[in-house]
């Protein structure tokens, strides 16, 4: 695969310990262009209610992960 060919999504895919891909939702809505990642949660809860719609185990394709964001002077919460 050539440079010119990887995309924004796999420039930011991450693969766990497991050898899995996957993909940080704030990182997503970032790139998607919501300007905050609060606007970005109506569209993840509509993805699970799809998900579940089509009889897909929302386990399998969503994970609710706490990482650190950084807030001012540098902290992080």
């Amino acid at each position: 695969m050539t440079n010119e060919s990887i995309t924004v999504f796999e420039k930011v895919k991450k693969i766990n310990k497991h050898n899995l891909e996957f993909w940080s939702a704030r990182e997503l809505g970032n790139i998607l262009g919501y300007s905050e990642y609060r606007h970005f949660l109506p569209v993840i809860e509509k993805a699970k209610e799809s998900c579940f719609n089509s009889k897909q185990p929302i386990i399998e394709h969503f994970e609710d992960y706490l990482d650190m964001v950084k807030i001012g002077q540098g902290a992080k919460k």
